[in-house]
């Protein structure tokens, strides 16, 4: 749970702002601006893409990205579910010498030596790219430059049991410390 509330703040997080409906300041999403509220902040960042996604689709991405998006080794796509799908299921999806392919151990696909990563956390979104109250059918992907973030650690995760005698029950409180920022 720990692990999943660290990566919706990640992609989620709005502190500055709200971009989404249903958004409260006690949910994970309180922890830091997130790779969507960022990119919100500037339509040089963003690309809509019409039906479903192609490999030329990724290539307009990245080229946006500048020379962010030069080394593969630094630059990781984040997929929701339908972009996801998309690119699994493309026709170099297992082979090797196209553009498309699985890593070593088959589990993790690699667009241009890109790591693709799916995440549950990044919902359909309404065609303003924003979560609204209703019209949430467009997929979404995130091209991240891994380097121009940091994640600091000021404690690592915590677990913590108490026995309240009182109610016959133990009492489990996990918690850690953890901030997220851009460096430019």
């Amino acid at each position: 749970a720990a692990a999943e509330a660290f990566e919706d703040a990640l992609i989620n997080g709005q502190v500055s702002g709200l971009i989404d409906v249903g958004y409260t300041a006690t949910t994970p999403q309180g922890l830091c601006d997130g790779f969507r509220k960022m990119a919100s902040m500037s339509s040089l960042l963003q690309l809509d893409i019409s039906g479903a996604l192609e490999i030329a689709d990724l290539i307009a991405v990245r080229k946006k990205m500048g020379k962010w998006g030069m080394r593969p080794s630094d630059t990781i796509i984040i997929a929701g579910y339908k972009a996801y799908n998309d690119i699994v299921g493309f026709e170099q999806t297992n082979a090797t010498d196209k553009y498309v392919f699985p890593d070593s151990t088959g589990l993790t696909p690699k667009v241009f030596g890109m790591d693709v990563i799916p995440s549950a956390l990044l919902a359909d979104v309404a065609a303003t790219g924003l979560v609204a109250g209703s019209g949430n059918d467009k997929g979404q992907l995130l091209m991240v430059h891994k380097p121009s973030f940091v994640v600091g650690v000021r404690r690592n995760f915590t677990v913590e049991t108490d026995r309240d005698i009182t109610t016959q029950s133990n009492k489990v409180v996990a918690s850690f410390r953890r901030d997220f920022q851009a460096l430019e």
